[in-house]
C-alpha cells in the first residue's frame, strides 16, 4: 500500500486554496503545495491541528528557476502519486503578452515535466479553460489549448482535464461575477469550489484521458 501524496501548483489562487482545505480534509491524504511564498494555515482556511500540519507542507519554490529537487520527496517521506495544476494568471496581471505566457505555459509544461520524471506521477489534473484551442487566433484559449497538449504528450497514464467557464468565488472581479450569475450561472459559470471538488473525485478515477466541460464539472463537483 502506498500512501496517496498530492502535489499541488496553483496552490494559492482561488481554486488551489479550495483544493487545499479539501484534500487535506481527505483521510490519510499527504498534500505538499509548490509555491512561490508559503503562507499561514489560515490562508487556506485549515485548523491549526497535529492532523493538519502533519498532512500538509509547502514547499518554496522558484517558478522562473525550476529545480528538479522541489519534486524530490523529503527524506523518509514517499513521492508524489496525483499531481493537480490550478495555476493560471490573465494578460492584465501579468503585465504582458509573453509574461502571462511564461506562467500559462512555460511554467506548468516544467512543473508537469517535472512531476512525471522526477516526482513519477501516475495521475495528474490540469484545470484549462473553456474555449482552449491551440488554433485560436486569441492568446488567452491558444495558450491554453498550446498547454493542455503539451502536459498530454507527456503521457501521464491518468491525466484530465478541466475545462471551466467563468469562476465565480474568487476576491477580484466581484461586479462581473455577480452580474453574470444573475444573467446565466447555469450556462457560463461556476464556482471555485466545485472545480476543487470536481477535482476531488477526479483523483480516485483511473480514467486514461479524460476532458471535463463546465457542465460536466458542475455534475461531479456539486455536493
Amino acid at each position: 500500500y502506498q500512501r496517496r501524496v498530492h502535489g499541488v501548483i496553483g496552490a494559492t489562487g482561488a481554486i488551489g486554496r479550495h483544493l487545499i482545505k479539501t484534500l487535506v480534509s481527505s483521510p490519510d491524504w499527504q498534500v505538499r503545495a509548490l509555491v512561490r511564498t508559503a503562507r499561514g494555515l489560515e490562508f487556506y482556511e485549515l485548523p491549526e491541528t497535529d492532523t493538519v500540519t502533519q498532512r500538509f507542507e509547502q514547499v518554496v519554490i522558484d517558478f522562473e528557476d525550476m529545480k528538479a529537487s522541489a519534486f524530490q520527496p523529503p527524506a523518509g517521506q514517499d513521492r508524489f502519486t496525483h499531481g493537480f495544476c490550478t495555476m493560471g494568471t490573465t494578460r492584465k496581471d501579468a503585465g504582458s503578452a509573453a509574461a502571462f505566457r511564461r506562467v500559462d505555459y512555460e511554467y506548468i509544461v516544467q512543473a508537469a515535466t517535472y512531476m512525471r520524471d522526477v516526482s513519477k506521477v501516475t495521475h495528474f489534473q490540469l484545470v484549462s479553460s473553456q474555449g482552449a484551442n491551440p488554433d485560436s487566433w486569441f492568446l488567452y484559449p491558444q495558450t491554453k489549448g498550446k498547454t493542455e497538449v503539451a502536459c498530454r504528450e507527456l503521457g501521464f497514464p491518468t491525466f484530465h482535464i478541466l475545462r471551466p467557464g467563468l469562476l465565480f468565488g474568487r476576491p477580484a472581479g466581484r461586479m462581473l461575477e455577480g452580474l453574470a450569475s444573475s444573467l446565466a450561472p447555469q450556462t457560463f459559470g461556476v464556482h471555485v469550489s466545485v472545480v476543487a471538488n470536481a477535482m476531488l473525485v477526479n483523483a480516485l478515477q483511473p480514467c486514461a484521458d479524460v476532458v471535463m466541460s463546465n457542465a460536466e464539472i458542475k455534475m461531479m463537483g456539486t455536493v
